[in-house]
């Protein structure tokens, strides 16, 4: 019988829709937290979240995770944190070997 498989497919892409929109509201909050420390409009802030990921070796999702927890844990002395500088000295860019 296929049903079992087909409830279980159900709920795999239950929970695939679940983390992409959870993803999504995590990158538009750190987007509206660096747009209001920064005073940068929400284009800006948005590219902002991204270089500083990058600069960060993390993906856009993962560095915007970081950014809300550590808003949320203590909004005041947010604006002085290391998550919005850039580092001193910029990792290596990952290889890719064949």
């Amino acid at each position: 019988s296929i049903a079992p498989h087909l409830s279980q497919r159900r709920s795999d892409t239950q929970d695939t829709i679940e983390s992409a929109l959870q993803g999504t509201v995590t990158i538009a909050t750190a987007t509206g937290i660096i747009a209001e420390v920064s005073d940068l409009d929400a284009a800006e802030a948005r590219l902002q979240l991204h270089r500083l990921a990058r600069a960060h070796q993390a993906t856009a999702g993962a560095y915007a995770e970081r950014i809300v927890t550590a808003y949320n844990s203590d909004p005041v002395r947010f604006a002085a944190s290391v998550l919005l500088a850039y580092p001193d000295v910029l990792p290596s860019p990952p290889h890719i070997h064949l």
